[in-house]
């Protein structure tokens, strides 16, 4: 019967290509282990007997790749579908049971060992499968994505190295397009992020494109038509990069962006006083031709803030519009900012620096009366605390932040306390900012050096692992009178870990009548009396505890 030949050809594949599911297999493990063991900086292994398994362990990521796509080339290449000289066209196979055994096949040995493999991680790090569900279902379908382009290119192949040298081609062909892409996504607004929009776009495009000539193949078996509809799709693909309208992304991230940030408000107010001082710009010569215009935020929740773009522009009578960027970073916090739930300073009110694009600009510029004009775009985070006590040495503290489950270790290091976090989430990671301060006696202290990347934050999930594993030091400097001990040196002390998770991005428009940027230099607001003191790095915090969330 149907199922019976089905069956036959499934358990002759095995036969022929168990070397190709060894290696899936083996290298699979090896990644899943790999992911276990990874505690950051690489392994000392000398010459341990263990030594091949560490540095198939770190290779996996390559290797398990290149496995997968050899495995399904190698099943379907074992019934090419090119060419007229094949042995099973004279044998009764029917071709839509050929497929459905290629796809049996799929499913059994790269589909579900990875799947397996990402279920046990996931389990492994202490998180539950329904808060990975969705993360399944797409790092499932990316996974599914691969597959199906190396199917499509297997079964447009006369031979198993055709399909290889195709594969190399495909690679070349993705990096172009995601090159076109990146070019295309330009702006403030439509960064890296939002560029996810484009992609997702182009891969359902490219998949649609595969699975119609992989079905074209093997229902009709004409190389030719199948090569087209091949090629129509890479079109497509490259005209979609080129001509996305960038309205449908910034619609898109409005649409997605917290309803926390989505109430916020933006507007310039001269008349603020009691601002922050903002941050220095990259020298004194671009300070010095930097303007300042003080903007009031409104409507923001207690534990939510935004980084500030902006894209503007001056405008005098008689000369042409002058390009300006944003001098310094700019934050805006909530009136509560200085309360436990903000690692550092901030508030409601804030100068925002405006710099001409071209420095020589300036001088032409400053005294005219000039129109400021253009959009303010919000990157939105939400600020989560965590109150843990310093470990004692060479013991383990752990605690859950925001999506982060992390553990940390702590020692002395000359006249400083080392804190080491060893911390898990699941991808693509949502962690934008990860900072830690000391308390001591309602005090609150800064690190004086930060080792290794925080951050966690993307919009894209890995390949191959659904774990993202974040290593890294903070030190702080231990007080002159304190013990030779760090554990005497410490004892009562706590940690204030603050964990910053994206709420999507928001824009907003502003228009700024009358703007001589002469009359708005740092020193003129400095001379206006309306900037507050600056602060120092060990800082009170006024006897307020945080909460732990």
């Amino acid at each position: 019967g149907p199922m019976n030949q089905v069956v036959h050809i499934f358990r002759k594949d095995c036969r022929r290509l168990w070397p190709s599911i060894a290696a899936v297999l083996v290298l699979t493990f090896l990644h899943g282990y790999g992911v276990v063991i990874d505690r950051g900086g690489g392994y000392a292994i000398g010459f341990s007997p263990y030594a091949l398994v560490f540095v198939l362990a770190g290779l996996s990521g390559i290797l398990l790749p290149v496995a997968l796509f050899l495995l399904v080339v190698s099943v379907i290449q074992e019934e090419s579908l090119v060419g007229s000289d094949k042995f099973w066209l004279t044998r009764p196979y029917h071709r839509r049971r050929l497929f459905f055994e290629k796809l049996m096949f799929v499913l059994v040995w790269a589909v579900l060992p990875m799947l397996l493999h990402d279920v046990i991680l996931i389990r492994y790090f202490g998180f539950s499968l329904s808060s990975a569900f969705g993360l399944l279902l797409w790092k499932t379908a990316q996974f599914g994505f691969f597959l199906l382009v190396a199917a499509a290119l297997a079964v447009l192949s006369a031979s198993f190295g055709r399909a290889v040298v195709l594969g190399f081609a495909a690679v070349l062909i993705t990096l172009l397009t995601f090159y076109v892409v990146m070019q295309n996504a330009g702006g403030e607004l439509v960064g890296a992020p939002s560029a996810t929009y484009v992609v997702r776009a182009l891969l359902a495009v490219a998949a649609v494109g595969a699975l119609a000539v992989v079905a074209f193949q093997y229902r009709f078996r004409i190389t030719s038509v199948a090569a087209i509809l091949g090629v129509a799709a890479i079109l497509a693909c490259a005209l979609l990069a080129r001509f996305w309208p960038s309205s449908l992304t910034v619609h898109w991230s409005s649409r997605n962006a917290s309803t926390q940030l989505q109430s916020v408000q933006v507007r310039p107010d001269a008349n603020l006083t009691d601002l922050a001082r903002p941050r220095p710009a990259q020298d004194a010569a671009t300070q010095a031709q930097t303007a300042y215009y003080p903007f009031r935020a409104e409507g923001l929740s207690d534990n939510v803030g935004f980084d500030l773009g902006l894209s503007a522009q001056f405008e005098s009578p008689g000369q042409r519009p002058v390009p300006a960027y944003l001098g310094s970073q700019v934050r805006f916090q909530p009136p509560a900012a200085g309360s436990p739930r903000f690692a550092d300073a901030g508030g409601p009110d804030q100068l925002v620096p405006f710099a001409p694009l071209r420095p020589g600009d300036f001088e032409g510029l400053k005294g005219a009366d000039s129109t400021l004009s253009g959009t303010l775009f919000l990157e939105g985070f939400r600020t989560t605390v965590a109150r843990v006590s310093v470990p004692s040495p060479r013991k383990q503290q752990e605690f859950v932040i925001a999506s982060r489950r992390c553990k940390v270790e702590s020692y002395q290091r000359e006249r400083n306390l080392a804190l080491v976090f060893d911390c898990v989430e699941l991808e693509p990671g949502s962690t934008a900012r990860f900072q830690v301060r000391l308390l001591q006696d309602n005090r609150v202290i800064l690190p004086s050096q930060n080792h290794g990347q925080d951050s966690s934050a993307g919009s894209w999930p890995a390949f191959l692992s659904p774990i993202v594993r974040i290593n890294f030091q903070v030190e702080f400097p231990l007080p002159a009178a304190a013990g030779d001990s760090a554990a005497e040196s410490t004892q009562g002390w706590e940690i204030l870990a603050f964990a910053e998770q994206s709420v999507g991005r928001q824009q907003r428009d502003f228009r700024i009548e009358h703007f001589r940027p002469a009359e708005f230099g740092l020193q003129a607001w400095e001379q206006r009396g309306v900037l507050r003191a600056e602060s120092t790095g060990t800082q009170s915090n006024g006897g307020t505890s945080p909460r732990t969330q």
